[in-house]
């Protein structure tokens, strides 16, 4: 893929899997389009877009099922698509969330979806991030795709100010905590669970 000169934008870190490119605008509001030209892969991720939603369904459903093999508690439930697609839509009015989307051959490989959250006002610190779930579609694991998305999900919010994210893994689930052990992630604090 050639890109001309006058196309390229403001630059980003550059991680060993891949070189990036930045072709829009530097990472700033929320409608602001970030498209990430990840060379290596011929792939690019960008903000989520309405006509995702539909698309990005099939790759949520191998996720949760994926999930539910670590614990039957992330079993869907017969409603849950069409709840997850409101969900998800109601996104689009929140300026503190978003998704992006990995997208190689017109096809949607993974997604990140990224939260800033609030503390309670009893803190110095005021908000954090918060990687809500991170998937890529079984086929194309273990090229870098995940890596990429959570490079764009953490300078999304690194642009908001944003100097802690957090990220909640199911306890069996040894390889995503490899991953972001990887990427500087490390034990903080454990949730602790108990059914009544």
């Amino acid at each position: 893929m050639k890109t001309a000169p006058e196309q390229v934008g403001a630059a980003v870190r550059i991680r060993p899997e891949a070189v990036i490119a930045v072709l829009s605008p530097a990472i700033s509001g929320r409608n602001t389009t970030i498209n990430h030209v990840l060379l290596r892969f011929r792939m690019s991720v960008r903000q989520i877009s309405q006509r995702d939603v539909a698309r990005l369904q099939e790759l949520w459903i191998e996720f949760m099922d994926y999930h539910s093999g670590f614990d039957p508690d992330f079993k869907r439930s017969e409603d849950a698509v069409a709840n997850w697609a409101k969900y998800i839509q109601s996104k689009f009015d929140k300026p503190s969330e978003t998704l992006f989307v990995a997208i190689r051959d017109e096809e949607i490989v993974g997604y990140v979806g990224v939260i800033v959250g609030e503390y309670p006002p009893i803190f110095t610190i005021k908000n954090f991030g918060f990687i809500e779930e991170i998937a890529v579609t079984y086929r194309y694991r273990r090229q870098g795709i995940a890596s990429q998305l959570l490079a764009v999900a953490e300078d999304w919010l690194q642009a908001r100010g944003i100097r802690q994210i957090r990220v909640n893994i199911d306890l069996a689930n040894n390889s995503s905590q490899g991953f972001f052990r990887h990427h500087g992630y490390i034990d903080d604090t454990k949730t602790l669970m108990k059914k009544v």
